[in-house]
């Protein structure tokens, strides 16, 4: 999402992902490192969902939520149509 490629974030109705950020540089990702991979800070755990819709919205990035039979589980939750 950091090249701010994509014009639609879809998400499955329900979806939910542990996840990380960094307070410091702003990075996050899903799992559970004990320090960001990019500048070495403590990282605080987050949901990873909530992350997403808040990084597209900054972005001007419509976001839709799916019914969990639509297909999206398969591509983890997570899907995006990009502009370009």
């Amino acid at each position: 999402m950091i090249r701010r490629r994509q014009n639609i974030l879809i998400l499955q109705a329900g979806f939910s992902l542990t996840g990380w950020r960094c307070e410091h540089c702003r990075n996050f990702g899903k799992g559970a490192p004990e320090r960001c991979p990019v500048c070495g800070e403590e990282v605080i755990f987050v949901d990873a969902v909530e992350e997403l819709v808040e990084l597209a919205l900054d972005m001007k990035t419509q976001v839709e939520f799916q019914p969990a039979d639509c297909g999206i589980r398969e591509l983890g939750g997570v899907a995006a149509l990009l502009r370009y």
